[in-house]
């Protein structure tokens, strides 16, 4: 059965929340901890400028910072429509509901601290470098925003000053393509058309007084702008990435319900897999786990073979990237030879999995395919890591094939738990109680807009790995 790799239809927007909250890329993830959503996302704006689809964007922020590394005063606000603080830039990485500790651990691996999480985002401080860095390298973010005003946002006149008030001629030059977008939620400005055709207006005047023209062609560079306002609070930001961090490059063809990379890289984060352990993916449909497993393994960043919509942007300079850029390629380990394997029993998605493996430059270097249905595994070998997406139900199969497919996996690798590692992530409400055995953790992940699990099943370390992790106290297998 060919395995669903489950929704991949974009990005969610930002989610309305106002809680304030070496060398080497990391390799490693973090424990997630239990999401709450906020509040529901506002209306989304349709006026004329808005153009494109719709892109995650940052959910909450306190900062902005300027253009070095020890950051630019930004202009000082007027108390008439803001706090009177000075304020500096910086950056919102944002993610899936469920992926904050994960990508806190990436960002705090690639010495971008400090950082403050909040519901599906990171924050941390600004510089160009910092920027580029985070591009490049972050696996489990959705999109990496420069956050560049926050300020009180009662009415249209507080919106107009406050949006004004940004050095726009500063970051944006004479021919950028600015759409902005405005989200608004729980706030006195519902009206988001109207908010969006202020916002604009403001930005346009304060580069007119700058670049001494009427009209603005937008040929050049893109600068997507969002304000969102919350609780009369608003933020804006302009997105860094372009299309979102998901997009590695390698994956120019989809199977059906595919699971984003995002969320492949974040599961063998948590696994805690190493590049000396076997991996297996026994239903692996076009290989996202073992390709997101094999870069990390590797130490391939996650952006090295795409492009940015930063890169075009002339206050950040070419040296940020060119820097980034060469460190990645010195960084990436050509020569360690990895053990990942997958499976799956559908000879089309097989054909797309190593189709992708050629295109991430990865063939031959121990990444594995077979045309296998997952009854047939078997191994000898110890200290394995098993992750799989298996079918759950919402899109692909009937509850009846789910709950027997559940049983066969139980089966098949539960003989291998007293050595084995078992991470099922799964959109199946019911898959603990028919697998037989009780997870030691679970964790609520985003795949898109479908809620699903990361059920995991740890078994103990390696001895060459520094020690054995004790076992816990095994709860046997249903009768």
């Amino acid at each position: 059965m060919a395995r669903p790799d489950s929704h991949d239809k974009g990005e969610k927007g930002p989610r309305a929340s106002d809680s304030r909250s070496k060398r080497r890329g990391p390799q490693g993830g973090g424990e997630g901890r239990k999401r709450s959503d906020g509040p529901p996302r506002g209306k989304r704006s349709g006026g004329p400028s808005s153009k494109g689809k719709r892109s995650s964007g940052p959910r909450s922020g306190q900062r902005r910072s300027g253009h070095s590394s020890k950051g630019r005063r930004g202009p000082r606000e007027d108390r008439s429509y803001n706090s009177g603080s000075d304020y500096t830039y910086k950056l919102v990485a944002t993610c899936a509901l469920g992926l904050e500790m994960p990508l806190g651990r990436e960002l705090e691996a690639l010495g971008l601290g400090p950082i403050e999480r909040d519901n599906a985002q990171v924050s941390f401080p600004y510089t160009p470098h910092n920027l580029a860095k985070a591009n490049y390298w972050l696996r489990t973010a959705d999109r990496v925003w420069l956050q560049l005003a926050e300020f009180p946002c009662r009415d249209f006149e507080e919106l107009f000053q406050g949006v004004k008030a940004i050095d726009w001629p500063g970051l944006l030059p004479q021919d950028a393509h600015f759409p902005v977008e405005v989200i608004s939620t729980k706030s006195k400005l519902e009206v988001v058309s109207s908010c969006q055709s202020v916002a604009k207006k403001a930005a346009v005047e304060k580069m007119q007084t700058v670049y001494g023209i009427a009209t603005f062609a937008e040929t050049g560079a893109p600068y997507a702008i969002r304000v969102f306002i919350v609780y009369d609070r608003a933020r804006v930001f302009i997105d860094s990435s372009g299309e979102g961090l998901h997009r590695r490059g390698y994956r120019t063809y989809n199977a059906k319900a595919p699971l984003r990379e995002t969320v492949a890289a974040a599961l063998v984060q948590l696994s805690h897999w190493t590049p000396n352990r076997e991996l297996y993916d026994p239903m692996c449909g076009s290989g996202t786990i073992l390709l997101e497993a094999a870069c990390i393994g590797l130490n391939k960043a996650a952006g090295v073979e795409r492009p940015f919509a930063s890169q075009r942007w002339p206050f950040l300079g070419r040296a940020c990237w060119e820097e980034v850029h060469k460190e990645a390629l010195d960084l990436y380990d050509r020569r360690t030879q990895l053990r990942i394997f997958g499976s799956d029993n559908d000879p089309r998605v097989l054909k797309l999995a190593r189709t992708h493996t050629e295109q991430a430059g990865l063939e031959g270097r121990g990444v594995f395919t077979q045309n296998r249905d997952v009854g047939e595994f078997s191994s000898k070998k110890k200290y394995g890591v098993m992750i799989t997406n298996p079918p759950y139900g919402r899109r692909l199969s009937t509850e009846e094939e789910v709950e027997e497919l559940t049983r066969t996996l139980a089966q098949v690798f539960e003989p291998l738990a007293d050595t084995w590692s078992l991470y099922y992530y799964t959109a199946f409400d019911r898959f603990a109680e028919v697998y037989g055995r009780e997870p030691e953790r679970v964790r609520k992940i985003y795949n898109g807009r479908i809620p699903a699990n990361l059920l995991q099943y740890p078994g103990p370390k390696p001895p060459n790995s520094g020690g054995t992790e004790p076992r816990r106290k095994r709860i046997p297998l249903n009768p």
